[in-house]
């Protein structure tokens, strides 16, 4: 994954329904419903 990509990511990420419980509402990318939106993610060797 490369820049490019997570900012695109990161862009359609803005219109994805969020629960109190600060969960995704709807399967975005390789992440299911119901997925706690802090979660990290693995890039190379870094989380970010």
């Amino acid at each position: 994954m490369n820049v490019p990509d997570l900012e695109k990511m990161w862009s359609a990420f803005v219109d994805i329904p969020i629960n109190l419980d600060d969960e995704i509402e709807v399967d975005f990318y390789c992440w299911e419903k119901g997925t706690y939106r802090f979660v990290p993610i693995k890039i190379g060797m870094a989380l970010v």
